[in-house]
């Protein structure tokens, strides 16, 4: 039942977008509107990413119109002003891919967090199996196509190889943000020499309690100096093979690994950090490294 719910609220969530396209342009209301504004109340992300699909398709609507006048008027050259259109274009099919991705998401977590209330770290991990296929068939489309909207919009056809990264982290989050926990106060007293207050409230943390073909498909032993742990890190979720403590090592593993959510905030996105890892991951993880190993060198001098 739940993986069918799931599944329809994506239906729904793409039957609601894909009329934007042909009403955009216009200065109308979408029947998305007002209910848009009370989704801010409850759940922000989806009602952020549906109006920005909506704001983005009138765009792109009136972009081969806009881009004619600016040749004709001489405002811009032709070559620049069809790039831009065509560019629009590509951003119009990313974020549309994006909300759906993102409402899709919003459900699961719901359906997790309801679980774990009612049945505690059990209930959440069997909510979160349950829903794991169809979740990963609509975040690996909804990367796919939002990794040929962003090939598009950048110029840059290296977002084609990262959409399959990028659909692996999407369903992670998905899996486990119903069961995420605010990083440790303990924990969050160390890193505060290192990280900001805001990046330690945003950052959280799950023990993976199964076996999870994204830690072994990414990680692969790094970090297998602290104890043989490895973690993945997704947007502003930590995903731990185990629980690190409050020793030296483990709390420079805190740091690293909470470095890698701030360098999601950067970058803006899953989709423009999967995109930067494929393309140069060993200068993500140097940064990571630096931080931890600043921690390292704190913790060493109060000793």
């Amino acid at each position: 039942m739940m993986v069918k719910y799931t599944t329809g609220a994506s239906a729904l969530a793409l039957a609601l977008t894909l009329p934007l396209i042909s009403h955009a342009g216009w200065d109308w209301q979408h029947p998305l509107d007002p209910v848009n504004k009370a989704a801010e109340q409850i759940a922000p992300g989806p009602a952020k990413a549906i109006q920005n699909a909506v704001d983005q398709t009138k765009n792109a609507a009136t972009a081969p119109a806009k881009a004619a006048v600016d040749i004709a008027t001489g405002k811009k050259p032709a070559d620049k002003a069809v790039t831009e259109a065509v560019q629009q274009q590509g951003t119009a099919i990313s974020a549309t891919a994006n909300a759906v991705s993102a409402t899709h998401n919003e459900v699961t977590r719901l359906e997790t967090s309801a679980a774990g209330a009612v049945a505690g770290n059990a209930g959440a991990t069997i909510a979160a199996e349950l829903n794991r296929p169809g979740s990963l068939a609509v975040n690996t489309t909804a990367s796919s196509v939002a990794g040929i909207g962003d090939a598009i919009a950048h110029g840059d056809g290296s977002y084609l190889l990262s959409a399959h990264l990028a659909g692996a982290l999407r369903d992670a989050h998905a899996k486990y943000d119903g069961m995420a926990k605010p990083l440790p106060t303990d924990v969050k007293t160390f890193l505060s020499k290192v990280h900001s207050a805001d990046t330690l409230a945003r950052a959280r943390y799950v023990e993976a309690g199964i076996p999870d073909d994204l830690l072994s498909m990414l990680d692969r032993g790094n970090v297998a100096a602290n104890g043989g742990g490895f973690a993945v890190v997704t947007d502003d979720i930590i995903v731990f093979s185990r629980v690190p403590g409050t020793s030296p090592s483990d709390l420079s593993w805190w740091a690293h690994e909470v470095t890698h959510t701030v360098q999601y905030k950067r970058l803006g996105s899953i989709d423009a950090f999967a995109n930067a890892y494929t393309k140069n991951g060993p200068a993500l993880e140097k940064e990571a490294d630096t931080k931890g190993d600043e921690l390292a060198r704190m913790l060493l001098a109060t000793r």
